[in-house]
């Protein structure tokens, strides 16, 4: 998806990038992390252990992960891998799908920051960064349909958790209860009807 070819007219920026790696993986993992809570924030800063920080320990190899990938000389193959590393932690945290994607765009944001002073040298490069930009918002589409994926799959799991509670197996149960868990049950239906609606209008855009 994001792998270039071997090209003298585009190797510049791609150079930048690799040389830069760090410095990029950094500022975005930094990224992500303002996108929580303050406190929630200063631990995932703070705790770099992967067994007591988990979700740090996923966002860090997803971030290092897809940078690799991007500047990658091949196709690559692992983008949905760690995509998907990031977006599962984040679909049950609950975020809005715009949320929890929009940290794919701040890549372009963090690139242009931290390679400020070669793009304002070299016009050239200016050019090659929106061919690098071009392969960020691709990467973002997919961001999206793997978040509703994780989305619908979470949906599915409550709804196999409600029926199997012992009340919904009485036929013609009338308890407040159970008529409750019923309306319940209908509405996450809907909802997994949605989730999966827009997931398909989105594969077919």
């Amino acid at each position: 998806m994001f792998g270039r070819k071997k090209s003298s007219s585009n190797s510049n920026i791609y150079e930048l990038l690799e040389s830069n790696y760090h410095a990029i993986v950094k500022k975005w993992i930094d990224k992500v992390y303002d996108s929580y809570p303050e406190d929630g924030a200063k631990f995932l800063r703070n705790k770099k252990d992967a067994f007591a920080n988990p979700v740090g320990f996923r966002i860090t190899r997803g971030i290092e992960g897809l940078v690799k990938e991007l500047i990658a000389e091949e196709p690559c193959e692992g983008v949905e891998e760690f995509l998907d590393s990031i977006l599962r932690v984040r679909a049950v945290q609950d975020f809005m799908p715009g949320d929890a994607v929009a940290f794919v765009f701040e890549l372009k944001k963090v690139i242009r920051e931290v390679l400020s002073k070669e793009l304002n040298e070299n016009a050239k490069l200016m050019a090659e960064l929106l061919e690098v930009e071009s392969k960020i918002d691709r990467l973002a589409l997919l961001a999206f349909d793997i978040y509703m994926g994780c989305r619908e799959k979470l949906f599915q799991l409550k709804v196999e958790e409600i029926k199997k509670r012992p009340f919904l197996q009485l036929e013609g149960a009338s308890c407040p209860s159970a008529a409750l868990s019923l309306r319940q049950m209908k509405k996450l239906r809907e909802q997994i009807n949605l989730v999966g609606s827009r997931s398909d209008e989105g594969q077919r855009h």
